[in-house]
């Protein structure tokens, strides 16, 4: 039986590979989004790709948003 953490941490995995294949227009669009998903894998434990969470933080600066953590 698969444990229902470990099936939402993968989800988690494959939203951010998904995310990580954007565009920096197509990641500006949902922000907001892609950032709380980052956050939240991050609680969970799950690495989350460098090249993303610079391209989101990076975007979210241009915005005036804090950085993030």
């Amino acid at each position: 039986m698969i444990d229902s953490g470990d099936a939402r941490k993968a989800r988690l995995r494959e939203q951010l590979t998904g995310f990580a294949a954007y565009g920096d227009e197509e990641l500006n669009d949902i922000l907001g989004h892609v950032r709380h998903r980052i956050e939240t894998a991050r609680e969970k434990g799950v690495d989350v790709p460098a090249d993303l969470f610079e391209r989101v933080d990076r975007l979210g600066t241009q915005r005036g948003w804090p950085p993030m953590r």
